[in-house]
Order: structure tokens, then sequence, then C-alpha cells
């Protein structure tokens, strides 16, 4: 885990950043989840995968979750912080969302005495219910995102009434170099604003803008850790 994951994973662990995050990434401004609904969840998603007589590991482990209350019982929300591009990442992201949803059946089992009136495969009931999982990649490189978006993009060429049919399973995320949203949290506005300058060389305007602009030291840090600015 290198630094600049490290940092991330501390700076959107405050509330008001994450909720701000969220509602911004996933729902494009509409204030949804709100900071005192948040609550923080286990990052560690690993488990075993019972098939055929083996038992394989799958560890996985989540940069930040939370669970928030609302309009739904409750909803999951998952963080995925990416320096690089990863040309395999929405299959990551359905995996990491997978994972969470089998934790969840699996508490049924566990915690349930009677086991009788459940059904025989899945040892569950029929009127058990899980709770919706959203997963936002943050990706913070410099170059572009030319890597896949959605599953669909990772597949072979397929006919027009096959890709009708498939089952997809889009990735949602945020370019934070080209990303055009408008953020209510001014330290995530700050951190966006600064880094695209830097990214783009344009560092009077940036001297400018922020001439007398009051920038959060973490913000500051995380922006000069990122981009490996030294006078940052």
């Amino acid at each position: 885990m290198g630094k600049q994951d490290i940092a991330l994973k501390s700076y959107f662990k405050n509330n008001d950043r994450f909720a701000d995050l969220i509602n911004t990434g996933i729902y494009n401004g509409i204030q949804v989840v709100k900071p005192d609904d948040l609550e923080e969840l286990d990052t560690d998603s690993s488990l075993y995968i019972h098939t055929q007589g083996m038992k394989i590991p799958l560890a996985r482990v989540r940069d930040v979750i939370r669970k928030s209350a609302g309009d739904c019982e409750y909803v999951i929300y998952g963080v995925e912080n990416q320096s690089s591009i990863h040309y395999a990442m929405p299959l990551r992201v359905m995996m990491y969302d997978t994972l969470t949803y089998e934790a969840e059946c699996r508490q049924f089992v566990n915690t349930r005495r009677n086991r009788k009136d459940s059904e025989y495969l899945s040892k569950m009931r029929k009127n058990d219910r899980i709770h919706p999982v959203f997963t936002l990649v943050i990706y913070y490189g410099e170059a572009p995102w030319d890597g896949a978006r959605s599953l669909k993009d990772m597949m072979v060429d397929m006919p027009k009434w096959m890709e009708k049919r498939f089952n997809d399973y889009p990735m949602k995320l945020l370019e934070i170099g080209t990303c055009r949203n408008t953020f209510q949290n001014q330290d995530i506005f700050n951190f966006i604003k600064i880094i695209q300058l830097l990214y783009s060389d344009k560092v009077e305007e940036l001297q400018r803008y922020y001439a007398n602009i009051k920038v959060g030291r973490d913000t500051a840090e995380l922006v000069g850790t990122i981009t490996e600015n030294e006078e940052i």
C-alpha cells in the first residue's frame, strides 16, 4: 500500500467529505447521504468459498466503506482509490460488491438457530432481504482513464442481439483530473481544483486563485502527496 493510497483513505474517512463524495459521484449532487447517518464498517471483505469439496480463500480489503440509513433501511457505500489505470477494474468492483452481498447472506445463516424452514441450497428463507451496495472508484492519476468503465467493455465483440441480453455491470468512476462535478464540501472542491490546475501546468493561475483563500492543511498535504509536489 503506497503513501498516496494511505493518505486518501485517511482523508475520506471524514464523514462530511465521504457524504459529499457519494452524493456527487453517485447521485449527481442530490443530497441523499447525510454525514450523521454514516456508520463505519469493517473494510475486510475476505471470505472462503466452498466449491467441489475445496475451501478457496478470497482476500479483498476495501479502501473505505460506510453504512448509511435513509429512504432505504440502510445502504452500503464503498470507495476504491486508484493511482493508476486498472484495466480489469469493473470486474474488481463487481467482486467487491459480490463479496459484500455474500457476507450479508451468510449472516442470516450464521445467526439463525432454527434452520429447518430455510431453503436447502442457499440456507436462506424466502423473505430474507439484503441491502444495496454502491462502489465509487476514485482515479487520481494524471493520464486520462482509458480503461474499461463496465464489464461489457472488457468483453470480446458481441453481435447487437447478444449485447441486449448480456448482463452488464457498469462502474461508477470519478476521474479527479477531468471531473466537472460541483462539490459542496469545500475541502473536496479545493482538493480537485488544485490537482487539476497542477496537472494542467497552470501554476500561475493556481497562485492567483488561492492568493487569499485558505486551504486546510490536510487538503494541501494530500495534494502534495498525490502529485508528489514537495513544495506543496
